[in-house]
C-alpha cells in the first residue's frame, strides 16, 4: 500500500480481487463435488459499503477478474478440502508427499524439472505430446501437478502408470541398498 492505494492493483491476489466478499468451498458428506457459497465482509475501513450501489456476486466476480482465478484454483480447493475432509486422524502426509505438494505448489521450475526426469518418464505412461507441453506450459503443468497430487495422495489413478515400472525401480532400490550394506562390511 502507498499514500495513493493499492501500487499492485492490476496484478493483486485473488483474496484481494474478492474483497468484501468472500467465497466459501465445501463439500457435504457422500457428496463428490464441492460447492461454492459467497458471504459479504462488513467492515469500517472499507468504504465501498458506503457507495449507494447494489452488484450482484457474479457481476462483481467479473468486475475483479476472478472467474479465470477460480477456475485455475478449484483443483487446488478440492485437494485441500479433501485433505480437510478426512479430518487429521486419517494418515499425515509422508515427508516425500509433503515435499511434492510444495514443489508442485510453489516451485513450478523445480517441478517441471522432476516432470521431465528420466525417472518420472520410466514410471509415467505420458505421451510425447503432453511431455511437450508440460515443459513449456505452466498452466497445463499447474494442472497436471493438481492430478499428480491427487493421485499420491488420495490414490486417484489418473495419470496411467507404464506396466511393472514401480516394480522395477522397487527391486532397483533394493539392489542398491545391498550394494551399500556388502560395501560397508
Amino acid at each position: 500500500m502507498t499514500e495513493d492505494g493499492c501500487s499492485v492493483y492490476e496484478n493483486r491476489p485473488t483474496a484481494c480481487r474478492y474483497y468484501p466478499s468472500g467465497l466459501l468451498s465445501m463439500r457435504a458428506l457422500g457428496k463428490p463435488d464441492d460447492e461454492q457459497h459467497f458471504l459479504l465482509i462488513k467492515e469500517e475501513h472499507c468504504k465501498g459499503h458506503e457507495e449507494d450501489n447494489t452488484v450482484t456476486i457474479g457481476d462483481y466476480r467479473k468486475e475483479q477478474g476472478v472467474e479465470i482465478y477460480d477456475e485455475l484454483n478449484r483443483d487446488y480447493y478440492r485437494i485441500i478440502l479433501k485433505k480437510k475432509s478426512t479430518g487429521p486422524t486419517i494418515g499425515a502426509p509422508s515427508d516425500l508427499s509433503l515435499q511434492l505438494f510444495f514443489m508442485a505448489s510453489y516451485d513450478v521450475d523445480r517441478f517441471r524439472r522432476f516432470v521431465m526426469s528420466e525417472n518420472f518418464i520410466k514410471i509415467y505412461d505420458i505421451t510425447d505430446e503432453q511431455y511437450e507441453q508440460l515443459g513449456k506450459d505452466d498452466i497445463e503443468l499447474m494442472k497436471f501437478g493438481f492430478t499428480l497430487m491427487r493421485q499420491v495422495f488420495f490414490g486417484e489413478l489418473s495419470i496411467k502408470e507404464r506396466e511393472g515400472a514401480w516394480d522395477k525401480r522397487a527391486a532397483e532400490r533394493r539392489e542398491i541398498l545391498e550394494y551399500r550394506k556388502k560395501i560397508e562390511i
